[in-house]
């Protein structure tokens, strides 16, 4: 299914596990609670898509557009979402655990402006050279506990017991 053109279309509930849509045209459409796992979706168009609680877990969305899109409790663990567009994207009460908003190749950042991190669990999510961020979208998050921040230092966690926590580490920013 690489390229293929489905602005608009009701896919929700549907199991789309480890499907091939990369670079695909999903614009303004309905995915909600469908499972993405595994997908490929690598520079696909997702803006302004409803993804509410989908499960989107060990997906590649390198340089997907989804800025607008509604990732309302989504589960976005360890999916890839490097030089991702998430500007003004819903990511409140999503599960990013694990996942990367890092940069493989430069200038390709994972975009967070005005992204809703509101109840978001970023534990052990890589934000490192994430641009757009801010302190107050961060602070909202449920959890920070082992995030890579966007200056590189890890946060303290089980396994890196000797890290700053995300209120000493924006001590250290102020």
């Amino acid at each position: 299914m690489h390229g293929v053109y489905l602005r608009g279309s009701d896919l929700s509930g549907s199991d789309l596990r480890d499907a091939d849509l990369r670079m695909a045209n999903l614009e303004g459409g309905d995915i909600r609670g469908a499972s993405l796992e595994g997908a490929y979706l690598v520079e696909a168009n997702l803006e302004g898509t409803d993804l509410r609680e989908a499960y989107v877990g060990r997906s590649d969305l390198s340089g997907a557009n989804l800025s607008e899109a509604n990732l309302r409790g989504a589960y976005l663990r360890e999916a890839d979402l490097s030089g991702a567009n998430l500007t003004e994207a819903n990511l409140g009460g999503a599960d990013l655990s694990g996942a990367i908003l890092s940069y493989v190749f430069p200038p390709d950042q994972a975009n967070l402006s005005y992204a809703n991190l509101r109840e978001a669990d970023l534990s052990g999510a890589d934000l490192s050279h994430a641009q757009g961020w801010a302190e107050e979208q961060l602070s909202e998050a449920r959890t920070l506990v082992g995030a890579t921040m966007p200056d590189g230092q890890i946060l303290k966690s089980d396994d890196n017991p000797d890290g700053p926590t995300f209120e000493e580490w924006l001590r250290e920013h102020e």
